[in-house]
């Protein structure tokens, strides 16, 4: 449910989950005061873009994680083949299973908020190579 109020010359939007939890809060200009704990993100540190070849064998996304990573993006490159991400075990595949890898089309991209204590892994199907650009952010 969303909700806007007008104080003075203060706008406030927020959206509320439940009664106790804020979603989402833009506030144009003031101050906001908020009990409990917050934990923020978004680029504070650094920003790093890695371009590599994934093959036909599972390779980390990428090979070394940013330090202190808050979120990472994945772009296919690749024209016509589909990129395959999951865990180390990741298969090039839609199977149903716990190894299938979730597809990656060509020229799409998709977006985690994961840490650098998260690996990712890519994969091509056989005999395939894709070129695979990350944008990591701490």
């Amino acid at each position: 449910m969303g909700r806007y109020r007008k104080e003075g010359t203060n706008d406030i939007r927020y959206a509320l989950v439940d009664s106790d939890d804020i979603l989402l809060v833009n506030i144009r200009s003031g101050t906001v005061s908020v009990s409990g704990s917050v934990s923020t993100s978004g680029l504070t540190t650094e920003i790093k873009v890695t371009t590599l070849d994934i093959t036909d064998t599972a390779g980390a996304l990428p090979a070394t994680a940013l330090t202190d990573r808050n979120a990472l993006s994945v772009h296919n490159k690749h024209a016509t083949e589909t990129l395959y991400i999951g865990p180390a075990t990741v298969t090039a595949d839609s199977s149903t299973g716990t190894t299938s890898g979730w597809e990656v089309g060509p020229g799409a991209f998709v977006s985690f908020d994961i840490t650098d204590s998260i690996i990712l892994y890519g994969r091509a199907e056989s005999g395939q190579t894709i070129q695979v650009k990350i944008t990591e952010i701490a």
